[in-house]
Protein backbone atom coordinates (compact mmCIF):
# COMPACT_ATOMS: atom_id res chain seq x y z
CA UNK A 1 0.00 0.00 0.00
CA UNK A 2 2.84 2.47 0.63
CA UNK A 3 4.23 1.51 -2.61
CA UNK A 4 1.15 2.08 -4.94
CA UNK A 5 0.29 5.29 -2.64
CA UNK A 6 3.69 7.01 -2.78
CA UNK A 7 6.05 5.15 -5.42
CA UNK A 8 3.33 4.86 -8.18
CA UNK A 9 1.49 7.83 -7.04
CA UNK A 10 -2.02 5.89 -7.23
CA UNK A 11 -4.73 8.33 -6.04
CA UNK A 12 -8.06 6.83 -6.68
CA UNK A 13 -9.70 3.44 -6.23
CA UNK A 14 -12.07 1.09 -8.14
CA UNK A 15 -13.83 -1.57 -6.10
CA UNK A 16 -15.68 -3.94 -7.84
CA UNK A 17 -19.54 -4.86 -6.57
CA UNK A 18 -20.52 -7.90 -7.52
CA UNK A 19 -24.53 -8.74 -7.72
CA UNK A 20 -24.10 -11.55 -5.66
CA UNK A 21 -24.20 -9.02 -2.70
CA UNK A 22 -27.75 -9.49 -2.84
CA UNK A 23 -28.09 -13.14 -2.09
CA UNK A 24 -29.50 -15.41 0.81
CA UNK A 25 -25.97 -17.28 1.26
CA UNK A 26 -22.83 -15.85 1.92
CA UNK A 27 -20.76 -17.74 -0.34
CA UNK A 28 -17.61 -15.17 0.54
CA UNK A 29 -17.48 -17.10 4.48
CA UNK A 30 -17.70 -20.75 2.89
CA UNK A 31 -14.65 -19.62 0.75
CA UNK A 32 -12.61 -18.13 3.60
CA UNK A 33 -13.54 -21.24 5.90
CA UNK A 34 -11.83 -23.42 3.32
CA UNK A 35 -15.30 -25.04 2.28
CA UNK A 36 -15.07 -23.46 -1.38
CA UNK A 37 -12.62 -23.56 -3.81
CA UNK A 38 -11.71 -20.05 -4.95
CA UNK A 39 -12.68 -20.77 -8.52
CA UNK A 40 -16.22 -21.87 -7.09
CA UNK A 41 -16.44 -18.75 -5.11
CA UNK A 42 -15.68 -16.79 -8.14
CA UNK A 43 -18.20 -18.36 -10.14
CA UNK A 44 -21.17 -16.98 -7.34
CA UNK A 45 -20.14 -13.25 -7.83
CA UNK A 46 -22.31 -12.47 -10.51
CA UNK A 47 -25.39 -14.78 -9.61
CA UNK A 48 -27.93 -12.59 -7.62
CA UNK A 49 -31.34 -13.67 -6.11
CA UNK A 50 -34.00 -11.47 -5.06
CA UNK A 51 -34.51 -10.45 -0.95
CA UNK A 52 -38.17 -9.95 -1.57
CA UNK A 53 -40.75 -9.17 -4.20
CA UNK A 54 -41.10 -5.93 -3.62
CA UNK A 55 -38.07 -3.24 -4.26
CA UNK A 56 -39.29 -0.91 -1.68
CA UNK A 57 -39.11 -3.20 1.23
CA UNK A 58 -35.35 -4.57 1.64
CA UNK A 59 -34.86 -7.54 3.76
CA UNK A 60 -31.48 -7.86 5.52
CA UNK A 61 -30.89 -11.48 5.47
CA UNK A 62 -30.94 -10.66 1.65
CA UNK A 63 -28.20 -9.37 1.57
CA UNK A 64 -24.08 -10.70 2.57
CA UNK A 65 -21.48 -7.89 3.08
CA UNK A 66 -18.30 -10.06 3.90
CA UNK A 67 -16.88 -9.29 0.48
CA UNK A 68 -17.12 -5.95 0.39
CA UNK A 69 -16.54 -5.38 3.77
CA UNK A 70 -13.16 -7.46 3.39
CA UNK A 71 -11.87 -5.04 0.08
CA UNK A 72 -13.21 -1.83 2.38
CA UNK A 73 -10.88 -2.70 5.26
CA UNK A 74 -7.74 -4.35 3.71
CA UNK A 75 -7.83 -2.49 0.74
CA UNK A 76 -10.16 0.88 0.79
CA UNK A 77 -9.18 2.11 4.03
CA UNK A 78 -5.75 1.64 3.91
CA UNK A 79 -5.01 3.51 0.77
CA UNK A 80 -7.49 5.86 2.21
CA UNK A 81 -5.22 6.71 5.29
CA UNK A 82 -2.40 6.63 2.83
CA UNK A 83 -3.80 9.53 0.87
CA UNK A 84 -5.27 11.43 3.59
CA UNK A 85 -1.61 11.12 5.32
CA UNK A 86 -0.59 12.85 2.92
CA UNK A 87 -3.44 15.90 2.77
CA UNK A 88 -5.14 14.35 -0.21
CA UNK A 89 -8.78 13.01 -1.28
CA UNK A 90 -9.05 9.38 -2.20
CA UNK A 91 -11.83 9.31 -4.61
CA UNK A 92 -14.13 5.86 -4.67
CA UNK A 93 -15.68 4.59 -7.61
CA UNK A 94 -17.85 1.22 -7.40
CA UNK A 95 -18.37 -1.21 -10.52
CA UNK A 96 -21.33 -3.57 -10.68
CA UNK A 97 -20.48 -6.84 -11.64
CA UNK A 98 -23.19 -8.89 -13.86
CA UNK A 99 -22.21 -11.49 -16.24
CA UNK A 100 -24.79 -13.91 -15.72
CA UNK A 101 -28.42 -14.10 -16.77
CA UNK A 102 -30.51 -15.50 -14.21
CA UNK A 103 -33.87 -15.99 -13.27
CA UNK A 104 -33.52 -12.93 -11.14
CA UNK A 105 -31.79 -10.15 -12.61
CA UNK A 106 -31.32 -6.22 -12.20
CA UNK A 107 -31.36 -5.39 -15.29
CA UNK A 108 -34.82 -6.09 -15.92
CA UNK A 109 -35.89 -4.53 -12.34
CA UNK A 110 -34.14 -0.88 -11.95
CA UNK A 111 -36.36 -0.43 -9.30
CA UNK A 112 -34.30 -3.55 -7.83
CA UNK A 113 -30.96 -2.23 -8.90
CA UNK A 114 -32.01 0.95 -7.55
CA UNK A 115 -32.74 -1.33 -3.90
CA UNK A 116 -29.29 -2.95 -4.60
CA UNK A 117 -27.61 0.24 -4.30
CA UNK A 118 -29.25 1.65 -1.70
CA UNK A 119 -28.56 -1.34 0.63
CA UNK A 120 -25.07 -0.60 -0.58
CA UNK A 121 -24.66 3.09 0.00
CA UNK A 122 -26.69 2.20 3.95
CA UNK A 123 -24.12 -0.35 4.47
CA UNK A 124 -20.84 1.98 4.12
CA UNK A 125 -22.34 4.74 5.32
CA UNK A 126 -23.49 2.93 8.51
CA UNK A 127 -20.37 0.89 9.27
CA UNK A 128 -17.83 3.29 7.51
CA UNK A 129 -18.91 6.74 6.71
CA UNK A 130 -18.05 6.90 3.53
CA UNK A 131 -19.97 5.86 -0.01
CA UNK A 132 -18.67 5.51 -3.39
CA UNK A 133 -17.92 8.84 -5.06
CA UNK A 134 -19.07 7.39 -8.79
CA UNK A 135 -20.44 4.45 -9.87
CA UNK A 136 -20.52 2.76 -12.60
CA UNK A 137 -23.38 1.59 -13.63
CA UNK A 138 -22.22 -1.83 -14.94
CA UNK A 139 -19.41 -3.50 -16.28
CA UNK A 140 -19.05 -3.92 -19.80
CA UNK A 141 -22.53 -3.71 -20.74
CA UNK A 142 -21.96 -5.14 -24.60
CA UNK A 143 -20.32 -8.13 -23.65
CA UNK A 144 -22.71 -11.07 -23.07
CA UNK A 145 -24.33 -12.70 -21.21
CA UNK A 146 -24.26 -9.18 -19.76
CA UNK A 147 -26.49 -7.54 -22.69
CA UNK A 148 -27.83 -4.48 -20.99
CA UNK A 149 -29.29 -2.39 -23.31
CA UNK A 150 -28.94 1.39 -23.27
CA UNK A 151 -32.69 1.54 -22.10
CA UNK A 152 -31.71 -0.60 -19.27
CA UNK A 153 -28.93 1.54 -18.05
CA UNK A 154 -30.75 4.78 -18.46
CA UNK A 155 -33.64 3.52 -16.32
CA UNK A 156 -31.47 2.00 -14.04
CA UNK A 157 -29.39 5.33 -13.42
CA UNK A 158 -32.26 7.54 -12.84
CA UNK A 159 -34.25 4.73 -10.49
CA UNK A 160 -31.07 4.63 -8.22
CA UNK A 161 -30.71 8.01 -9.10
CA UNK A 162 -33.91 8.94 -7.42
CA UNK A 163 -33.79 6.67 -4.71
CA UNK A 164 -30.25 7.59 -3.19
CA UNK A 165 -30.74 11.51 -3.82
CA UNK A 166 -34.73 10.63 -1.58
CA UNK A 167 -32.40 9.14 1.04
CA UNK A 168 -30.02 11.53 1.41
CA UNK A 169 -27.23 10.95 -1.16
CA UNK A 170 -25.09 12.58 -4.05
CA UNK A 171 -25.39 9.87 -6.79
CA UNK A 172 -23.09 10.13 -9.53
CA UNK A 173 -22.61 7.46 -12.19
CA UNK A 174 -19.95 6.66 -15.30
CA UNK A 175 -21.08 5.19 -18.11
CA UNK A 176 -21.29 2.86 -20.11
CA UNK A 177 -18.23 1.39 -19.04
CA UNK A 178 -17.72 -0.48 -22.53
CA UNK A 179 -15.62 -3.10 -23.84
CA UNK A 180 -14.78 -0.51 -26.87
CA UNK A 181 -13.86 2.98 -27.57
CA UNK A 182 -15.99 3.27 -30.15
CA UNK A 183 -18.97 1.38 -28.48
CA UNK A 184 -18.58 3.71 -25.41
CA UNK A 185 -19.47 6.56 -27.60
CA UNK A 186 -22.13 5.33 -29.15
CA UNK A 187 -23.99 3.20 -25.80
CA UNK A 188 -23.28 6.47 -24.04
CA UNK A 189 -25.52 8.83 -26.69
CA UNK A 190 -28.09 6.02 -26.16
CA UNK A 191 -28.13 5.97 -22.64
CA UNK A 192 -28.40 9.74 -21.84
CA UNK A 193 -31.37 10.23 -24.19
CA UNK A 194 -33.67 8.53 -21.41
CA UNK A 195 -35.52 10.95 -19.79
CA UNK A 196 -33.43 12.33 -16.36
CA UNK A 197 -30.53 10.16 -17.00
CA UNK A 198 -27.94 13.14 -17.83
CA UNK A 199 -28.21 14.80 -14.68
CA UNK A 200 -26.63 11.42 -12.19
CA UNK A 201 -23.68 11.47 -14.74
CA UNK A 202 -20.29 12.53 -14.41
CA UNK A 203 -18.03 10.31 -16.41
CA UNK A 204 -18.00 8.81 -19.26
CA UNK A 205 -16.01 5.29 -19.11
CA UNK A 206 -14.97 2.96 -21.51
CA UNK A 207 -12.24 0.38 -21.98
CA UNK A 208 -9.71 -0.02 -24.60
CA UNK A 209 -10.51 -3.98 -26.24
CA UNK A 210 -11.73 -3.20 -29.07
CA UNK A 211 -12.69 0.22 -31.50
CA UNK A 212 -9.19 1.65 -30.63
CA UNK A 213 -8.68 4.49 -32.57
CA UNK A 214 -7.44 8.74 -32.22
CA UNK A 215 -11.07 9.79 -34.10
CA UNK A 216 -13.11 7.22 -31.45
CA UNK A 217 -10.84 8.52 -28.56
CA UNK A 218 -11.57 11.87 -29.87
CA UNK A 219 -14.81 11.73 -29.40
CA UNK A 220 -14.84 10.48 -25.44
CA UNK A 221 -13.04 13.46 -25.00
CA UNK A 222 -15.42 15.83 -27.14
CA UNK A 223 -18.79 14.15 -25.32
CA UNK A 224 -16.97 14.90 -21.70
CA UNK A 225 -15.89 18.32 -22.66
CA UNK A 226 -20.00 18.65 -24.21
CA UNK A 227 -21.46 17.57 -21.47
CA UNK A 228 -18.89 18.63 -18.83
CA UNK A 229 -18.39 15.70 -17.41
CA UNK A 230 -15.33 13.40 -16.62
CA UNK A 231 -13.69 10.89 -18.81
CA UNK A 232 -12.15 7.83 -17.60
CA UNK A 233 -10.23 5.03 -19.69
CA UNK A 234 -11.28 2.23 -16.15
CA UNK A 235 -9.78 -1.03 -17.37
CA UNK A 236 -7.31 -2.06 -19.78
CA UNK A 237 -5.18 -5.43 -19.73
CA UNK A 238 -1.94 -3.85 -21.86
CA UNK A 239 -1.82 -0.21 -21.88
CA UNK A 240 1.25 1.65 -21.11
CA UNK A 241 2.21 5.20 -21.14
CA UNK A 242 1.74 5.87 -24.98
CA UNK A 243 -1.80 5.03 -24.70
CA UNK A 244 -2.05 7.43 -21.63
CA UNK A 245 -1.04 10.00 -23.35
CA UNK A 246 -3.42 9.34 -25.89
CA UNK A 247 -5.69 9.38 -23.70
CA UNK A 248 -5.06 12.58 -21.65
CA UNK A 249 -5.03 14.39 -24.83
CA UNK A 250 -7.45 13.48 -27.08
CA UNK A 251 -9.89 11.72 -24.66
CA UNK A 252 -9.42 14.88 -22.14
CA UNK A 253 -9.54 11.91 -19.26
CA UNK A 254 -9.57 12.60 -15.55
CA UNK A 255 -9.08 8.98 -14.17
CA UNK A 256 -7.46 6.21 -16.03
CA UNK A 257 -6.14 2.73 -14.91
CA UNK A 258 -4.96 -0.26 -16.21
CA UNK A 259 -6.81 -3.56 -14.85
CA UNK A 260 -5.84 -4.44 -10.58
CA UNK A 261 -3.41 -3.66 -8.20
CA UNK A 262 -1.42 -6.65 -8.08
CA UNK A 263 -1.34 -10.38 -8.07
CA UNK A 264 0.29 -12.85 -5.87
CA UNK A 265 2.59 -15.66 -7.81
CA UNK A 266 5.49 -16.22 -8.86
CA UNK A 267 4.27 -17.25 -12.69
CA UNK A 268 2.41 -14.17 -12.73
CA UNK A 269 3.10 -12.77 -16.48
CA UNK A 270 3.34 -9.08 -17.48
CA UNK A 271 0.32 -8.36 -19.87
CA UNK A 272 0.39 -5.07 -18.84
CA UNK A 273 -2.92 -5.51 -16.36
CA UNK A 274 -1.01 -5.11 -13.49
CA UNK A 275 1.13 -2.69 -11.62
CA UNK A 276 2.56 -5.43 -9.27
CA UNK A 277 3.40 -8.59 -8.39
CA UNK A 278 3.82 -9.85 -5.47
CA UNK A 279 6.43 -13.05 -5.33
CA UNK A 280 5.40 -15.72 -3.28
CA UNK A 281 8.05 -18.02 -3.58
CA UNK A 282 9.63 -18.01 -0.30
CA UNK A 283 6.44 -17.34 1.69
CA UNK A 284 8.43 -15.86 4.72
CA UNK A 285 10.25 -13.14 2.31
CA UNK A 286 7.43 -12.42 -0.37
CA UNK A 287 9.21 -9.74 -2.76
CA UNK A 288 7.32 -7.09 -4.16
CA UNK A 289 8.01 -6.23 -8.09
CA UNK A 290 7.07 -3.39 -10.51
CA UNK A 291 6.02 -4.62 -13.94
CA UNK A 292 7.31 -3.72 -16.92
CA UNK A 293 5.24 -0.88 -17.44
CA UNK A 294 5.02 0.43 -14.08
CA UNK A 295 8.06 3.00 -13.79
CA UNK A 296 6.85 4.67 -16.80
CA UNK A 297 3.47 5.26 -15.56
CA UNK A 298 4.33 6.45 -12.25
CA UNK A 299 6.36 9.00 -13.92
CA UNK A 300 2.61 10.23 -14.99
CA UNK A 301 0.89 9.23 -11.59
CA UNK A 302 3.64 10.68 -9.06
CA UNK A 303 3.07 13.88 -10.19
CA UNK A 304 -0.03 14.68 -11.67
CA UNK A 305 -2.30 15.16 -8.64
CA UNK A 306 -6.10 15.14 -8.09
CA UNK A 307 -7.38 18.06 -9.17
CA UNK A 308 -5.18 19.11 -11.46
CA UNK A 309 -5.47 20.62 -14.62
CA UNK A 310 -3.88 20.28 -18.21
CA UNK A 311 -2.10 23.35 -20.07
CA UNK A 312 -0.74 23.66 -23.45
CA UNK A 313 2.19 22.19 -24.28
CA UNK A 314 4.20 22.23 -27.70
CA UNK A 315 7.16 20.70 -29.20
CA UNK A 316 9.55 21.70 -32.10
CA UNK A 317 10.69 17.38 -32.61
CA UNK A 318 8.41 14.85 -33.16
CA UNK A 319 10.49 12.57 -30.91
CA UNK A 320 9.87 14.58 -27.97
CA UNK A 321 6.46 14.92 -26.84
CA UNK A 322 5.21 16.83 -24.00
CA UNK A 323 2.17 17.40 -22.01
CA UNK A 324 1.77 19.75 -18.95
CA UNK A 325 -0.20 20.13 -16.20
CA UNK A 326 -0.83 22.53 -13.31
CA UNK A 327 -1.38 21.08 -9.74
CA UNK A 328 -4.27 21.97 -7.63
CA UNK A 329 -0.87 23.51 -5.01
CA UNK A 330 0.28 25.67 -7.40
CA UNK A 331 2.97 23.56 -8.99
CA UNK A 332 3.83 23.14 -12.71
CA UNK A 333 4.11 19.46 -14.03
CA UNK A 334 5.59 18.78 -17.89
CA UNK A 335 6.11 15.12 -18.56
CA UNK A 336 7.81 13.99 -21.88
CA UNK A 337 7.74 10.98 -24.08
CA UNK A 338 10.85 10.42 -25.73
CA UNK A 339 11.41 7.58 -28.18
CA UNK A 340 14.89 8.01 -28.28
CA UNK A 341 17.52 9.58 -26.12
CA UNK A 342 17.20 13.33 -26.55
CA UNK A 343 18.33 16.60 -24.92
CA UNK A 344 16.15 19.39 -25.08
CA UNK A 345 15.02 22.47 -23.08
CA UNK A 346 11.52 23.60 -22.00
CA UNK A 347 10.77 26.90 -21.89
CA UNK A 348 7.85 29.40 -20.27
CA UNK A 349 7.96 27.77 -16.87
CA UNK A 350 7.66 30.15 -13.98
CA UNK A 351 10.32 30.56 -11.64
CA UNK A 352 11.68 28.10 -8.88
CA UNK A 353 13.30 24.66 -7.94
CA UNK A 354 12.51 21.93 -10.25
CA UNK A 355 12.88 18.44 -9.76
CA UNK A 356 13.70 16.03 -12.95
CA UNK A 357 13.37 12.42 -13.09
CA UNK A 358 13.35 9.82 -15.64
CA UNK A 359 12.22 6.21 -16.43
CA UNK A 360 14.00 3.63 -19.48
CA UNK A 361 14.31 0.12 -20.47
CA UNK A 362 17.11 -0.13 -18.27
CA UNK A 363 16.66 2.48 -15.52
CA UNK A 364 13.38 2.82 -13.70
CA UNK A 365 14.24 5.48 -11.02
CA UNK A 366 16.55 7.65 -13.05
CA UNK A 367 17.20 11.45 -11.46
CA UNK A 368 18.96 14.37 -12.81
CA UNK A 369 19.90 17.54 -10.24
CA UNK A 370 17.52 19.97 -9.63
CA UNK A 371 17.66 22.89 -11.29
CA UNK A 372 16.89 26.45 -9.75
CA UNK A 373 15.04 28.55 -12.26
CA UNK A 374 14.42 32.36 -12.86
CA UNK A 375 12.22 33.79 -14.87
CA UNK A 376 12.44 34.05 -18.61
CA UNK A 377 14.96 30.97 -18.29
CA UNK A 378 14.28 27.39 -20.11
CA UNK A 379 15.21 24.63 -18.55
CA UNK A 380 17.85 22.14 -20.22
CA UNK A 381 16.75 17.93 -19.59
CA UNK A 382 18.42 14.74 -21.32
CA UNK A 383 17.05 11.68 -20.82
CA UNK A 384 19.47 8.60 -21.94
CA UNK A 385 16.87 6.38 -24.06
CA UNK A 386 13.77 5.75 -24.62
CA UNK A 387 11.10 6.43 -21.83
CA UNK A 388 9.24 9.32 -19.91
CA UNK A 389 10.65 12.08 -18.01
CA UNK A 390 8.87 14.75 -15.53
CA UNK A 391 9.86 17.99 -14.66
CA UNK A 392 8.09 19.06 -11.33
CA UNK A 393 7.59 21.76 -9.45
CA UNK A 394 9.11 21.48 -5.64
Amino acid sequence: MDRAVNELGLNRLKMGLPASIEHPHNHFADFMAGNLSFGAWVNTWKTAVNDNADPFVMNPAGFQWGQLDDMIENIVIPMRQRLRSRGEPAPLMGTFGDSQTDPFDHKRAPEEYAEFLLAIYLHMQSKYGFVPDVLEVINEPDTGPVSWSPGQIGAAIVAAGQRLEAAGFTPRFAVPAASGVDLANLIFDAVIRTPGALKYISEISYHRYSGVSDANVQGIGQRAQQYNIGANMSEHIGSGFEDLYTDLTLGRNTAWMQFGLALCGSGVNDGGGIYYRVDQSDPARPVIQPRSRTPFLWQYFRYIRNGAQRIAASTSDANVVPIAFLNANGKYVVVVNAAAQASFTIGDLPAGVYGITFATDSESNGSLPDVSMATGQKLPATIPARGVLTVFGK
